[in-house]
């Protein structure tokens, strides 16, 4: 199940939006009618007392979970020596929420900025086995396979965020939690869908339990009553209607891949008995195509995330189109006329900004087509055609063949996860070269697009690979 909530529930600034109306103390309850989960703050400052430990239970309605932040006298003072007597009493009273108790995040201070593994061992042998854990580390020192390993080991997830500009090596603990401090600085502006999109559908394609909170500390859009199934992840936070698709396919319909995927998956099922196994297990093929407004705002965007987290990026991404406002997004003259500093001062780097540049002007020079003369072209024609532009290699061109229109034999075989899936669903100890993995698709031709998702969808578990 995806939940989606909130790092703490009381904000000042929603007494006139979400709460208009209401007495503050009935903020909970209305706030548990748009959201099925809360990160709870107060109990990394202090221990709570045994009544408002039940009061939190007894409030909430049934199926809502509280996520609760471990002591920061174990994580930052602590250090997370000697931790067992605090854990104790940690524990004695956040067991009291019972089955509406989520995930404990334990948060280590920027401070702990040199990896420590037999010590986050000892720490994590410690903690109580019923009860979902989360790491969030502050410094990229412990952003490791070893610390992932370890975590993983002991049914740990890697918290992911956006005050590391990288995302953690892997996922951990089988589930995922992450956080969002701030898109333009840290607790303040918005991510807004743009910049959450590639986040929200990693998410639903993750098939596994996930806790998303955001802070909300300066601005918040609103909310409207959730209904009564579970949440599910639309834009990044908020439960709103879900706006209609505006990609189509070229057959007309919104949202649809141009191609058959039942057929699709038929035809790669009858041609890999591997990989028809992992098929069956996975289920169907779950790719929607990502809105695609235009080539230069899909590269533009694909150079902002290269080599960032998902998080970092996005918050880079939502400072640079702010930048253009009122606009949604900037044209390629408006982006050629914008003053480096102010681009640097969004947190591009100066290698990023002499690539938008490229884009911008091989848009107007007519190298990079625009989305009409875009769906005529080939594969082969694409990628050869935004390969020219600076910092677009052949993978971003695939990615956008896929995810943006939804060509039906794209093989990206320089891509780590596909090469790694094949490797797991065929048993290999060494990934596979690119040419290698080029000459096994062969047969999975005019499907190959196919294949290559549920090789991604193979990196989701150990089990995706037995068979």
């Amino acid at each position: 199940m995806i939940r989606v909530g909130t790092s703490g529930y009381v904000y000042k600034h929603w007494k006139d939006l979400l709460y208009a109306g209401i007495p503050q103390k009935q903020w909970f309850e209305r706030f548990a009618q748009v959201f099925d989960t809360v990160e709870l703050n107060t109990t990394f400052y202090r221990l709570p007392t045994a009544s408002m430990v039940d009061g939190w239970r007894r409030n909430a309605p049934a199926g809502f979970l509280f996520a609760c932040k471990g002591s920061r006298y174990l994580t930052h003072l602590k250090r997370l020596k000697e931790a067992g007597q605090g854990l104790d009493r940690y524990f004695e009273l956040i067991l009291r929420l019972g089955d509406k108790l989520g995930p404990v995040l334990w948060q280590l201070p920027p401070q702990m900025n040199q990896q420590d593994l037999p010590r986050l061992e000892a720490f994590l042998a410690a903690l109580p086995k019923n009860v979902r854990h989360a790491v969030e580390f502050r410094s990229a020192a412990w952003y490791t396979d070893e610390c992932c390993e370890l975590l993983d080991r002991y049914g740990t997830a890697f918290c992911e965020h956006d005050l590391v500009d990288r995302q953690p090596p892997a996922y951990t603990g089988r589930f995922r939690y992450l956080r969002f401090h701030g898109a333009t600085g840290k607790y303040r502006g918005r991510y807004g869908k743009r910049g959450l999109w590639r986040v929200a559908r990693s998410l639903k394609d993750y098939r596994r339990d996930s806790f998303t909170y955001l802070s909300c500390s300066t601005s918040f859009r609103k909310a409207r009553r959730r209904p009564s199934r579970p949440y599910a992840c639309n834009d990044g936070g908020v439960d709103e209607p879900r706006p209609k698709p505006r990609n189509r396919s070229p057959d007309g319909k919104a949202g649809q891949l141009p191609f058959d995927p039942a057929e699709g998956v038929r035809h790669v099922s009858a041609k890999d008995a591997r990989l028809g196994k992992l098929i069956e297990r996975v289920g169907p093929l779950r790719l929607r195509l990502a809105h695609l407004q235009s080539p230069f705002e899909a590269l533009a965007e694909s150079i902002v995330y290269q080599q960032l987290s998902g998080y970092a990026a996005a918050a880079i991404f939502a400072r640079t189109v702010a930048l253009f406002g009122p606009r949604k997004f900037p044209r390629p003259g408006d982006l050629l006329a914008m003053p480096e500093e102010r681009l640097r001062a969004a947190g591009l780097s100066r290698g990023k900004i002499a690539a938008l540049r490229d884009l911008a002007t091989k848009t107007i020079d007519g190298t990079v087509p625009q989305m009409r003369e875009l769906r005529k072209l080939s594969d082969d024609e694409i990628v050869e055609r935004l390969s020219a532009v600076r910092g677009i290699g052949r993978w971003t061109a695939e990615m956008l063949l896929i995810f943006r229109l939804g060509r039906p034999d794209v093989l990206p075989a320089t891509d780590y996860g596909v090469r790694k899936g094949f490797a797991r669903v065929y048993r290999r100890k060494e990934l596979p070269t690119p040419k290698e993995l080029l000459a096994a698709g062969e047969k999975w031709r005019p499907y190959r697009t196919v294949a290559s998702w549920y090789f991604w969808r193979a990196l989701e578990g150990a089990e995706a690979g037995k068979g």
